[in-house]
Parts: structure tokens; C-alpha cells; sequence
């Protein structure tokens, strides 16, 4: 949705260009031979709409050309320009119509100096209307605006409809606009290059543009209407649209007050009318806004220095209603969308042959256009104040964040102060959810999994991205009807050092997992727990593993699980010689494994608390005298040992035990053996001689820090 929103965000700022570009495009379309610097300003007006009307896609008319006060003034009034662009100069999408009338442009100051045009200000004091039309192979719309009455027979070359099937339309319309300082080349390239050479004929374009110049220009009010079949239609109003120093393909500032637009779907509503969205947003504020990046996306040459398409835009006070629901965002922030790779896309090259009459799969052009998208990178986005409100409940978010998206991955995904309720359904918030140092994987990965059933763990592992860290904090769901209540103070998980796709250091942390008692079905569970007064179950995690390439030691450095109340269970573990096969083939641990080396263990169990519980339950409900209790448990592990009953470390474990269950303070497991222990020599003594594996582990068992 946020990419939906930056387009239809930039789209006053677009419309301005394009009502700008043409504007001052009406002064650059000078003639083919060069005018000489006497020319008067009516002079160079009349020899540019000859020349323009030259083109075969082009044609032009207008009610009259009247001089100003000054040779350097003159106003064209009751215009009209239409260029006809067939299917095969657009890469096969179809054939476009674009027309641009208006009431009356007037040019002061007008001049040629070389092969640039000048002009102090242009005033268009009425309207100009722009309308293009996409039409479809077996068919191309009739103009979207109706012919003004001077209109001549060649500005309007209209298709009878019988032979012409409509596709998408778009018309806007802009009131009172002014240009001031406009410097523009002679000519444009050649429409007819189009033709045979669409790339570079864009790319002609761009070094165009790069030679237009504009101090400042400002346009009142502008409206503007599309329809696109089986989709929809939009209509938008603007106000105080500006723009300030465009030079060199890049423009320093555009603005927009206001836009307001009502978007109409094919979706209806129960009572069958079409299902409408009104936005309205403003002010909007982009600087920094650069045409160059995308020439060499074309074919032209890359510059390094020029790879930002947008420095910064922000949008402010958007709000959305329709379909029952209502939504704010108090400001949009866009940062640093650019190219970083600047090479032509296989896209075009695609499209430019399919033009030509040959086939290209529809699977190539889907990897093509992936592909394209990756060509582009975003800084930042944030949404923040974002608010929704709707018949069945209703939500707020107080940031949305996306920072450092490129088609190789994104830096991070947050989202911050999260409420959200539903009427009779319960609620849901957290303070902070994000994801962060994600790759994506490679194209030709995702695409080798088309039409495998049974693809390879590697191929999986391959089409899998990588996330390094995955944070959640006070988090609380609640679903009264359900009897569901849950809470969680933080979950974080960290990967990193990965080989291949998998990560050799991981570490977890769950934090304040609240559960309260009465939702658990077990009865003895839930009396055990009441028994110590805990009304809500709590439980905290930690997990550490690392494994060092120089040692080869994999080890759990640390995995605890506390029952807060209740008791603390932790774990340490270390094994060697652990070979990076694990990782890089980990269909195969048992074998990367047969090589590793056993070097220490430890584990603890503190402060049991529910051992105390349990025991005082246990005894009273079958009324058993709690040593005597405690003594039973003892022996029954005894006869659990098997092998290894007997052996010196069976007896100091179970006298740890005892110790352990008359006070439940500490009890400790620890091996340590003199030296590592082949993973090898383990399987052969629990095959062999179980009852050898305490001593040769270094096995030792210890209650209360005896």
C-alpha cells in the first residue's frame, strides 16, 4: 500500500512537471534552421508550429499569433498540438494519443541566443488541457476531449469508433500559470527515431531536457480525470502548485498545497453503486529531484555522481475515507530514492524486440520487470500519526518505518506504538515489531523453483531470505469471548556470521511471557501454580550459540528458561572439532558431527520454588509425609538409570537430589572431562559400557553448593 501511496502522492508533482515540460517545450521545438538573433518573438512562435506540424505524428493549429508591446512579446491564442504515437513506438502497449490545447499563451522577453530559446515569463492567464488515450491493438480511442470549434482538420485526426476500442484516459486541466526565467534548446530529436530506435530516442530526450532551464514557475488550480477499464476511474483537484530551479535534468524544489482526489472502483457496494475512496493531502514538498538517474536505465552513459532520483518529499495531513472507513496520517517521509545501478534494463531491450514481431515468454519479461524494480533503492520511508477508524473497530500507528530497500535487501521494517481493537472481538497493541538486516534472495533462486515438485534442501535454502534480528515488545492480545489473554515484555532473536544461509552465532531472548493461570485446562497445573499465589504464568528465555570458524567450537553459551516464581533452569554445552559442513550441508549434522569433540557441560536448576509446591500438593493430596514423599522420587529415579546405576556418579546424583528436595536452592550437573571426548568414543561407550561414560565425561552432580 505505501508504494500505491508515494505514486499517487507524486502525482502533483508529476501533472506540474508535465504541464511545466510543455509549457516550456512550446518555447524549445524551435525550427529546424537556426533562427538569427533579429528574429521577433512572433516570428520564432510561428516557424516552431510550422516545424512541430512537419512531423508525421504530429499536427498542430491555432486561432491566431498576435505581437506584443515589445518585439520580444507575443501571445498564441486557441491552440491546439496532437501527437499520435502508433503501438510499435511504445513498446507494444498500445497506441497513444496526446493532445494539448489551450486558451492563450503569452511569451515575454522571447529570444535566441545559439541554439537555445529564452524567455523571461510565460503566462498561460486562461487554461491548458492535456489528454492522453491508450488504446488497445484492435482498437484506439477516440480523443478525450471534444474539438474546439477552430479546431482544424489536422489537429484532430479522428479514428471512427468502429475501428477503435478505448483504453485508458487521463485529462487534466491547469489554471493560471507563470514561468519565469525559461532557457530550452531549439529542437527535440526527431519524433520520427521513434520509429526505429525507441531507447534511443528516450535517451535523446533526456540530454534534452538536461538543456532546459527554469527559475521558478507556479500554476493556480489544476484539475485531473483518468479511467482505466476494469479498473476504475480518478478525479483530482490541485491547488498552489510551484516549482523553483530546474537546470541540468534536476529540479530543486516542487510544491503542492493541496490534492484532493475520489477514486472510483469496479467494486460495489450492497446497494450496487460503485465503491468510492476520497483522499485529500497537503501541503507536499520534494526537493531534489533528478531526471538523470533514469537516462542510463536507457542505454546512455552512467555518471556516477548522479545516481539520487529524489533527495527528500514529505506529505502532510493525508486523510482517506470510503467503504465504511476513515483514515489519517499525519506526514508521509520519502528519502533518497536512487539508482545505485546504473545500467540499461533488460526490460526495454525485451519489449523493444517483442515490438519488432518476435517472441518473448511471458516468463522472461515477469523476471525482467522483477529486475527492473531492483534497479531502484529507498533511503527511508515513514508514515507517522496513522489512524483508522471503521464500523468493526478501529486501529493507530504512530510510525511506520522502512529504511534502506534495494533489490539486493532491507535494512529494516518497524512499527512503533501499535493499538488495534474490534468490537466484540477483543484487542491487540505492542509497543515496538520490527525486522531488520534482511537479504533477499537471488532471482534466478526464487525462479529455479518454478514447476519443481520435489525441490532440493539446497534449492530451498537458496530461495530463502536471510533476517538478522526480529524484535517484538510489550506486546498484549486480548479476546474476551475466547478467554485468551496474553502478554509479552520483549522477544528478540539475533543471527549473524552466516555461512551460506545459515547463521553460526543466534541468540534469543523471551522476556515477561504472561499467561494468566485461569487459562490453563490442566486442573493440577493450575492449583500448583495457585498454590504459590502466582495468578499469572511467566516465563523468561534466553539462548546463546555461537561456533568460532578458528576454534570449531560450537557452543551453547547460555540457554535459560525461568518460571518467574517458580524456578531457573540453565544450560551451558561446548563441543569441538565441529567442521563448517554443518552448516554448509546441514541435511548431513550426523555425519559433520561424527568428527566433533564432547569438551564441558552445564547444567543448573536455582531457586525452584514449584519443587516446594508440588511436594506440599502431592503430600496432601495423597497423604504421604513430605520426606518420605521426596525419598519415593529419589528411588524411582534410581530404577530410571539403567547402566548407570551404581556407579559413583549415580549416588552423588541422587544425594544432590535428596539434598535438592528437602531445600530447593541449587542443584548442579556439571562434566568436565580432563580431556575432549570424541563424539565417536560416546556412541561406542553407551553401545559398549554406559556405565564407563560418567567417569570419562568427568561427571559430577552437587546440591546447595555442596
Amino acid at each position: 500500500m505505501a508504494l500505491v501511496f508515494a505514486e499517487k502522492f507524486r502525482s502533483g508533482a508529476k501533472l506540474l512537471a508535465l504541464g511545466i515540460g510543455l509549457s516550456g517545450f512550446a518555447v524549445a521545438l524551435g525550427p529546424a534552421q537556426a533562427q538569427q538573433t533579429v528574429s521577433t518573438a512572433t516570428a520564432i512562435v510561428e516557424d516552431w508550429l510550422d516545424t512541430l506540424d512537419s512531423y508525421d505524428t504530429v499536427s498542430t493549429s491555432y486561432g491566431a499569433i498576435e505581437p506584443g508591446d515589445s518585439p520580444r512579446s507575443t501571445t498564441v491564442k486557441d491552440g491546439v498540438i496532437t501527437i499520435e504515437l502508433p503501438s510499435e513506438q511504445t513498446f507494444e502497449a498500445g497506441d497513444v494519443t496526446l493532445r494539448i490545447s489551450f486558451d492563450a499563451i503569452a511569451f515575454t522577453g522571447l529570444t535566441q541566443s545559439g541554439d537555445q530559446i529564452n524567455a523571461d515569463r510565460i503566462e498561460i492567464p486562461g487554461s491548458i488541457d492535456i489528454s492522453t488515450t491508450l488504446s488497445t491493438e484492435d482498437g484506439a480511442a477516440s480523443n478525450s476531449l471534444e474539438p474546439k470549434p477552430d479546431d482544424s482538420a489536422s489537429a484532430m485526426q479522428e479514428t471512427p469508433d468502429s475501428a477503435k476500442t478505448v483504453g485508458s484516459q487521463f485529462h487534466a486541466s491547469y489554471q493560471d500559470i507563470l514561468i519565469e526565467g525559461v532557457s530550452a534548446p531549439l529542437e527535440l530529436p526527431g519524433l520520427d527515431l521513434a520509429k526505429t530506435d525507441p531507447m534511443a530516442f528516450a535517451r535523446a530526450i533526456f540530454n534534452t531536457l538536461r538543456k532546459v532551464t527554469i527559475k521558478r514557475a507556479f500554476i493556480a488550480t489544476g484539475t485531473a480525470t483518468s479511467t482505466t477499464p476494469d479498473v476504475g476511474s480518478s478525479a483530482a483537484t490541485y491547488e498552489d502548485l510551484s516549482l523553483f530551479g530546474m537546470a541540468d535534468g534536476r529540479i530543486a524544489e516542487e510544491y503542492v498545497a493541496e490534492i484532493h482526489s475520489t477514486e472510483t472502483t469496479t467494486i460495489t457496494n450492497p446497494d450496487g453503486t460503485p465503491q468510492k475512496i476520497d483522499v485529500k493531502m497537503g501541503p507536499i514538498v520534494a526537493r531534489g529531484v533528478d531526471l538523470v538517474p533514469l537516462a542510463p536505465l536507457f542505454g546512455a552513459p552512467a555518471e556516477a555522481d548522479r545516481t539520487v532520483l529524489l533527495d527528500r518529499e514529505e506529505i502532510l495531513n493525508l486523510e482517506i475515507s470510503g467503504a465504511g472507513a476513515q483514515g489519517k496520517i499525519g506526514g508521509i517521509m520519502l528519502e533518497n530514492i536512487s539508482v545505485p545501478k546504473q545500467e540499461p534494463l533488460r526490460l526495454f531491450a525485451l519489449l523493444e524486440i517483442q515490438s519488432k514481431g518476435e517472441t518473448v515468454s511471458e516468463e522472461d519479461l515477469g523476471i525482467a520487470a522483477i529486475e527492473a524494480l531492483g534497479a531502484f533503492s529507498l533511503g527511508r520511508m515513514e508514515f507517522n500519526d496513522l489512524e483508522v477508524t471503521a464500523d468493526q473497530g478501529k486501529a493507530s500507528l504512530r510510525r511506520f518505518l522502512l529504511r534502506d530497500l534495494s533489490g539486493q535487501g532491507l535494512g529494516e521494517f518497524a512499527l512503533d506504538d501499535f493499538s488495534a481493537s474490534m468490537a466484540d472481538q477483543g484487542e491487540a497493541e505492542f509497543d515496538h515489531a520490527g525486522i531488520s538486516g534482511i537479504d533477499f534472495p537471488p532471482i534466478a533462486a526464487l525462479t529455479a523453483l518454478e514447476g519443481v515438485d520435489n525441490p532440493s534442501p539446497q534449492q530451498l535454502r537458496d530461495a530463502l531470505p536471510i533476517i538478522r534480528k526480529v524484535i517484538v515488545s510489550s506486546l498484549g492480545i486480548a479476546i474476551p469471548a475466547e478467554n485468551v489473554s496474553l502478554g509479552l515484555d520483549l522477544f528478540e532473536m539475533s543471527q549473524s556470521a552466516h555461512v551460506g544461509k545459515i547463521p553460526t552465532r543466534t541468540s534469543l531472548i523471551v522476556d515477561g511471557l504472561i499467561l494468566p493461570t485461569d487459562q490453563i485446562t490442566d486442573e493440577n497445573v493450575k492449583s500448583l501454580l495457585q498454590s504459590l499465589d502466582i495468578e499469572e504464568f511467566a516465563i523468561n528465555q534466553s539462548l546463546s550459540v555461537a561456533w568460532d570458524p578458528n576454534t570449531k567450537d560450537l557452543s551453547i553459551r547460555d540457554l535459560t528458561w525461568e518460571m518467574v516464581d517458580g524456578g531457573t533452569a540453565t544450560l551451558t554445552l561446548t563441543l569441538g572439532n565441529v567442521p563448517e559442513t554443518l552448516f554448509t550441508n546441514p541435511e548431513m549434522a550426523q555425519v559433520a558431527l561424527a568428527s566433533a569433540t564432547f569438551k564441558k557441560a552445564d547444567l543448573r536448576v536455582k531457586g525452584a520454588q514449584i519443587v516446594n509446591a508440588f511436594l506440599d500438593q502431592e503430600s496432601a493430596k495423597n497423604q504421604i509425609p513430605k520426606d518420605m514423599l521426596a525419598e519415593g522420587l529419589v528411588e524411582t529415579l534410581r530404577g530410571e538409570l539403567g547402566p548407570l546405576a551404581g556407579t559413583s556418579f549415580s549416588e552423588e546424583l541422587l544425594g544432590a537430589l535428596r539434598t535438592f528436595l528437602d531445600n530447593p536452592d541449587e542443584l548442579a550437573v556439571t562434566f568436565d572431562p580432563v580431556t575432549p571426548v570424541p563424539m565417536a568414543e560416546i556412541l561406542g561407550l553407551v553401545m559398549t559400557g554406559p556405565q564407563a561414560l560418567p567417569e570419562r565425561l568427568g561427571a559430577r552432580a552437587a546440591a546447595n553448593g555442596q
